[in-house]
């Protein structure tokens, strides 16, 4: 999403000066992600987040040529597995067959973005469950009852978030 509509205008947010402005995707996602204290792990995605929050507020500027031209080679070709690098679903092509128009419509990149960063939500929440479920057999930590009794605790919250996202991502929430 990043590396073909970084740019586009997906809304407006108030400023630091309480003014209002135009907020772009790559912001809209960064905002996200700082909101539930998501950093992202890979470095060259790291890197290419940084750059495109940088220059997004330049004249012209568009994240895919930007990073495609990059003078780093491995962001280069970070970009060129990123652009335009999805097939669609036959049902999303049948759909739009008919449309003509390059037009993107900013609430369904919008809808589109806020499912994957759900998604990816899912996934870390998912993650931090099986550390925890491998931190709850260690016999040192069963012996602290108090810390044992904050794992628990801090499982049972991790697994309410889960079920959350799970419902938001649009899968089957089983209740326990």
């Amino acid at each position: 999403m990043v590396m073909e509509h970084g740019e586009v205008v997906i809304g407006n947010m108030e400023n630091e000066n309480g003014e209002n402005g135009p907020l772009t995707l790559v912001e809209y996602i960064q905002l996200s992600l700082n909101a539930d204290s998501i950093a992202l792990q890979d470095p060259l995605h790291k890197k290419l987040m940084e750059e495109a929050l940088t220059h997004i507020k330049e004249a012209g500027f568009t994240t895919e040529r930007f990073f495609i031209n990059h003078a780093d080679p491995q962001i280069c070709e970070l970009a060129f597995q990123l652009a335009d690098n999805e097939e669609l679903s036959k049902f999303y092509q049948q759909q739009n067959k008919y449309a003509e128009t390059t037009d993107i419509d900013p609430k369904q990149l919008l809808e589109s973005t806020e499912q994957l960063l759900n998604e990816l939500k899912l996934h870390i929440i998912r993650e931090e469950i099986r550390e925890l479920k491998q931190l709850s057999k260690d016999p040192e930590l069963m012996k602290d009852k108090e810390k044992y009794r904050q794992l628990m605790m801090r499982f049972i919250e991790t697994k309410n978030v889960e079920k959350e996202l799970a419902r938001e991502c649009g899968e089957r929430v089983l209740m326990n």
